[in-house]
């Protein structure tokens, strides 16, 4: 997933998040995580 993180203020925002199957992640919440930690570098 190639993500970039912006910040225009107090708005923090990730673009070039893809979809996922259902099953590959337990809950949207996870998701989200994993997009982060992808987009600042923590996991690949």
């Amino acid at each position: 997933m190639n993500t970039t993180v912006y910040r225009e203020g107090d708005r923090v925002w990730l673009e070039g998040v893809t979809g996922w199957f259902c099953r590959a992640k337990e809950s949207s919440v996870h998701a989200a995580q994993e997009a982060v930690m992808v987009a600042k570098g923590r996991v690949g």
